[in-house]
């Protein structure tokens, strides 16, 4: 309940991480989170708003990773006379 892990993705960073929350009218945080990066992955923990009480939260919850992709050099190629 309220553990979400990412993994398997080439490039996610180790370390830098930010979050954002989504607020609720009164902006106010609509719930609590807590993450973890490691060589594995990024481990999201998500509790109700104000407790450490685990909670899913499925309907608020966008998770968004930029992650940084070596590019190969393409070298161009002569197209047939």
């Amino acid at each position: 309940l309220g553990v979400y892990k990412i993994s398997g993705v080439i490039g996610l960073a180790s370390e830098g991480w930010r979050t954002t929350i989504k607020k609720d009218d009164n902006g106010d945080p609509s719930f609590s989170l807590a993450t973890e990066a490691n060589e594995n992955g990024v481990l999201v923990r998500t509790y109700e708003r104000g407790t450490t009480t685990p909670a899913d939260i499925i309907g608020a919850l966008t998770l968004r990773f930029d992650v940084e992709v070596e590019v190969p050099d393409i070298e161009p190629v002569a197209e047939p006379a």
